[in-house]
């Protein structure tokens, strides 16, 4: 595989098959990847402050017990945001499948 930039294009030579992509094409699927990051960011703040504020709710925060409490206590909606953020970071991977052309060529082709 032979690859060269001009003109605002990108020129890439498979096995004597030419393909062209131009720019913005290539920020195009850069803004797709940071779109999909920011939403997991989003989701992981929204569901930790979610089952904060319901574990706050339901049980308020409890008085006189070890450090170790407390720190499980107030970890414990991060990590479950975490998890959450994750299934939904996998989802929208997996069904937004937008398989470009120049990237099955790179992977096909990591020469």
């Amino acid at each position: 595989m032979k690859w060269h930039y001009t003109e605002g294009k990108l020129h890439v030579d498979v096995d004597g098959t030419k393909h062209q992509f131009t720019l913005e094409d290539i920020i195009k699927q850069s803004s797709a990847y940071r779109e999909r990051r920011n939403k997991t960011i989003i989701t992981f703040i929204v569901s930790s402050l979610l089952v904060m504020g319901l574990q706050l709710m339901g049980a308020g925060i409890p008085k006189d017990q070890n450090l170790y409490f407390y720190i499980g206590y107030f970890l414990t909606p991060c990590v479950l945001g975490g998890i959450i953020a994750t299934i939904v970071s996998i989802y929208i991977r997996v069904t937004k499948k937008e398989g470009s052309e120049l990237d099955t060529m790179f992977q096909n082709n990591p020469s």
